[in-house]
């Protein structure tokens, strides 16, 4: 399908002979209608409601690729359980062509997903950079290499400063695959919401996120399920300080009584802005509880 002109078909090609499969069918109908009510889309290789595309053929996700570059209707768009496997460089890629010309999609997720070296955040590069109302991405549950990490970051390096909220939860991956994607998150200070839970987060990515709160307008972060240690937490309090953060979760980390003396004196300073802070599953004990009390009592 490498070169087919899809709009020359499109003004004559039949929805029936796309594909045989019926709930493919009607996806595909009211996405060419543009039907507004028809807002959510899920492409996966099981299907769990109507809404759900299960590409049978590089043909007919070629035309799902082209129909959603078109739709304006569509605002949320799920990636789940590695619907491309089996399907051809050249397929994925032409499928990517045409999503890469949509403008509407808000909130793109990956769940579940062999991204192994990143060629599909590479491919979907021009959506990133030219989509004005993308503000929320998801990458859970994934499977990553080194590569996958350096195109997410390349992405959000290039993506559009619309994001807003950015979610990296349960990835197989290491600190060092994360920090560069911290990294790249410092092109945008309009940030708001940041999930990086159980990311082999350590000091090293803790310096990185301290860089990134000086710098955007995050108000909610949620770093459970880490390595964060006190010194990571000291790394952290610099830039909590002054920061516009007002829920914070650093909850199943290595976090003792000694980190807690930190975030206490955090908590004691007029100028702080949190308002909930989460340390379930910590190592803080008694002596932990009783510097968080005797700083409350002044807050």
């Amino acid at each position: 399908m490498e070169g087919y002109d899809y709009d020359a078909a499109a003004r004559t090609v039949e929805i029936e002979h796309i594909t045989s499969d019926a709930t493919n069918r009607e996806i595909l109908r009211r996405l060419k209608a543009n039907d507004p009510t028809f807002t959510k889309l899920q492409v996966g290789n099981t299907r769990d409601d109507d809404k759900c595309f299960c590409p049978g053929g590089a043909r007919e996700l070629g035309w799902l690729g082209y129909y959603i570059g078109k739709n304006t209707a569509l605002k949320e768009f799920h990636l789940s359980s590695d619907p491309f496997r089996g399907f051809s460089h050249n397929a994925i890629d032409q499928f990517c062509r045409g999503m890469n010309s949509n403008r509407s999609i808000q909130k793109i997720v990956f769940y579940s997903m062999n991204l192994s070296g990143g060629e599909i955040f590479q491919s979907l590069r021009p959506f990133f950079e030219d989509n004005n109302n993308i503000s929320h991405l998801a990458v859970n549950g994934c499977q990553f290499g080194a590569g996958c990490a350096r195109q997410i970051a390349l992405a959000l390096r290039g993506c559009n400063r619309s994001l807003k909220h950015i979610e990296l939860v349960f990835n197989e991956m290491g600190g060092e695959q994360l920090l560069d994607i911290i990294e790249a998150l410092s092109a945008h200070p309009q940030l708001e919401k940041l999930e990086l839970v159980r990311g082999d987060i350590g000091r090293n990515e803790c310096t990185a996120l301290a860089n990134l709160l000086r710098r955007a307008e995050l108000q909610e972060l949620n770093l459970s399920g880490n390595d964060i240690d006190d010194e990571g937490v000291d790394a952290l309090v610099g830039a909590l300080t002054n920061s516009r953060l007002q829920w914070l979760s650093l909850s199943s980390n290595n976090i003792t009584a000694r980190g807690c003396q930190s975030l206490a004196a955090m908590l004691e300073r007029t100028n702080s802005n949190l308002e909930t802070l989460r340390l379930v599953s910590n190592n803080i004990g008694n002596e932990g509880a009783h510097i968080f009390a005797n700083a409350l009592a002044t807050n």
